[in-house]
C-alpha cells in the first residue's frame, strides 16, 4: 500500500510541476501584450492609450518596434510598426516636439492586422461581414460597395467636427471581399 500511495503522490507532483511549466510559458514576457483584445478607442492589448497615449508605453507594451519612421508636413507624425504582432501606429506632437521620441510622441492611431487580435466582443481579423452585425450590432457599415468597407464599431462625439455632437469613428473594422482584414483605433492623445 505504501509503494501505490508513493507512485501516486510522484505522480501528482509530475503532474503539479507540468501545470506549472504550462502556466509559466503561457504568462506574457515583458513587452509582449496578451492577450490581443481591442476594447473600444480605451485598450489595445495591455496599452492604455487614454491612460498613457505616449511612444514610450506603447514600447512598454509591444517591446521594440521593428521600424520607427517620422512622416508628416514638418515631421509632425512617426509611425510605428510591431511586424511580429501586426500593429502600425502613428503618434503626432503638434507641438513642435519631435513625435518619435518616446515620451514626446502622442498616439493618434492604430491599425492592427495581426490574425491573433480581437474585440472585446470577440469578433476577430477575418470574420465575414455577417460575423461584424452579430458581435456588434450597434455598428454601422460605411462604405461604398457591399463587400469592402469600414464598419464603425465604437463612435463618439468629436469636438473638433461642427455642429457640436457629430460623430467620429473610433474603432473601425475594415472589410475587404467580406472578411476583416484589419481594425483602427482612433484617439487624439497628440499635445499642442
Amino acid at each position: 500500500m505504501s509503494v501505490t500511495l508513493t507512485r501516486h503522490r510522484g505522480l501528482l507532483v509530475l503532474a503539479l510541476g507540468g501545470l506549472v511549466a504550462a502556466l509559466l510559458l503561457t504568462v506574457a514576457a515583458p513587452g509582449e501584450a496578451r492577450p490581443s483584445v481591442i476594447q473600444a478607442d480605451n485598450v489595445i492589448g495591455s496599452y492604455k492609450v487614454k491612460r498613457d497615449g505616449t511612444l514610450a508605453g506603447a514600447i512598454a507594451v509591444f517591446g521594440n518596434p521593428s521600424s520607427i519612421r517620422r512622416k508628416g508636413q514638418l515631421g509632425s507624425t512617426c509611425n510605428v510598426r510591431w511586424k511580429r504582432i501586426g500593429v502600425r501606429m502613428t503618434f503626432a506632437n503638434f507641438g513642435a516636439a519631435n513625435p518619435c521620441d518616446p515620451d514626446q510622441g502622442r498616439f493618434v492611431r492604430a491599425r492592427t492586422t495581426g490574425k491573433d487580435w480581437r474585440t472585446e466582443s470577440g469578433l476577430k481579423i477575418r470574420n465575414t461581414s455577417t460575423r461584424v452585425a452579430q458581435r456588434h450590432p450597434n455598428a454601422t457599415f460605411r462604405g461604398r460597395t457591399s463587400p469592402n468597407g469600414l464598419w464603425w464599431l465604437v463612435a463618439r462625439p468629436d469636438p473638433f467636427l461642427e455642429p457640436a455632437g457629430t460623430l467620429s469613428p473610433r474603432l473601425v473594422a475594415q472589410v475587404k471581399q467580406g472578411r476583416v482584414v484589419r481594425f483602427v483605433v482612433k484617439f487624439q492623445a497628440a499635445g499642442d
